[in-house]
């Protein structure tokens, strides 16, 4: 009788799985035409190691690609978070927005949206350690270089808006970019967020949002950071 595990290809996965089925004959006992048992044995150990090396690997190559990005962020850099709603990949435009002003690596940053809906608007301001590990985000576009010093008058504009959230018309968009034009105005002749032209912003970022969408529902890692062409990093007046 032949054996049953002649001629078939395991990958490290399925081996693994497998693995006890190779040690023991479809009868319950050894078969004079059974293959010895001891070259499965060589054969599991062999790829047990692969399939751990495989493992390895990829676990070191995430931890190293995500470190890299959050190694990335601008301390003082102003951020727009966008996050899925829902696991529709076809969605256009149809995001959650938030605002992340990093500080550093270790202490990450200030996080500032609204949640809710129409009429049920709550303001969830606070610290992040871990931006980019959050539940469904899309990824972050840096749209400024916050000068130094003015890390809690952007913590206070943010905050300015909470008594109105529920005035008729507000979304997490809109409220967003309620904050982003009071923070046009100079401070102390610097300005926190310098950009000319905030509609296009707004396009520039559906459409970054859009192209990643995808790979956020995948949970692909890590998430992408970038950079806004449309806002200017000259912050003096």
């Amino acid at each position: 009788m032949q054996s049953r595990h002649r001629g078939c290809l395991f990958s490290p996965c399925s081996i693994l799985v497998r693995a006890p089925t190779l040690f023991i004959p479809s009868n319950g006992m050894e078969s004079r035409n059974d293959p010895c048992p001891l070259r499965y044995i060589s054969l599991y150990s062999r790829l047990l190691l692969r399939a751990l090396q495989h493992f390895a690997c990829n676990f070191l190559r995430q931890k190293t690609q995500s470190a890299m990005s959050q190694q990335d962020l601008q301390p003082r850099g102003l951020y727009i978070l966008l996050f899925a709603r829902g696991d529709n990949a076809d969605a256009k435009d149809d995001f959650h927005w938030a605002l992340y002003l990093h500080q550093d690596k270790s202490n990450g940053g200030r996080k500032f949206h609204i949640t809710g809906s129409a009429g049920k608007w709550l303001a969830e301001h606070g610290v992040t350690k871990a931006v980019l590990k959050e539940f469904l985000i899309v990824g972050l576009i840096q749209i400024a270089n916050v000068p130094e010093g003015l890390e809690d008058h952007i913590d206070k504009k943010c905050r300015s808006l909470d008594s109105t959230l529920n005035q008729e018309g507000i979304t997490c968009r809109t409220w967003l970019f309620k904050v982003l034009k009071l923070l046009q105005a100079p401070v102390d002749g610097k300005i926190p967020f310098p950009c000319a032209d905030l509609d296009a912003l707004e396009r520039e970022v559906k459409d970054w949002g859009n192209a990643n969408l995808k790979s956020a529902i995948d949970n692909v890692q890590p998430r992408p950071v970038a950079v806004s062409r449309f806002c200017s990093s000259d912050s003096s007046v």
